[in-house]
């Protein structure tokens, strides 16, 4: 009984840090995937829009993954981790122009966003809590 419950505790801890660097891997795929998308229609939507103000644009049109919002992003904005996209345009005039580098930034909580099912630290490792992801297109 000793040694199966000294074995059953270090199994345990394996399969819940494997099932947690599956779900951190799994979210930060997500937001990567997203905020490609976000950069692509951007760079063909957003011609002559202001970069700064563009992300409430990105917000109404695309939707994310379900992996980190299962209702579209009008569900995510309430606590569930998803930020707004952050544009940033190459152009001087921090316009989005044809010719323009156009970068999107997406962050992700994964506190708030329900991905963490072990504590933050544990056994000397500290996990992430935030994921962000950055993309960078050529607008149209």
């Amino acid at each position: 009984m000793v040694e199966f419950a000294l074995l059953a505790t270090a199994l345990l801890v394996i399969v819940m840090g494997g099932l947690q660097l599956a779900l951190i891997l799994n979210a930060a795929l997500a937001v990567s995937q997203y905020s490609y998308t976000a950069a692509r229609y951007a760079a063909v939507h957003g011609t002559g829009s202001s970069a700064s103000g563009y992300g409430s644009t990105i917000e109404s049109n695309v939707s994310p993954s379900p992996t980190i919002c299962t209702s579209g992003f009008s569900g995510c904005s309430s606590g569930t981790g998803l930020g707004v996209p952050t544009v940033t345009s190459s152009d001087s005039s921090g316009n989005i122009v044809s010719g323009a580098q156009v970068t999107v930034t997406v962050t992700y909580n994964l506190s708030s966003g329900g991905k963490l099912i072990i504590p933050k630290s544990l056994l000397g490792f500290t996990l992430p809590t935030t994921i962000t992801n950055s993309s960078s297109v050529m607008a149209e």
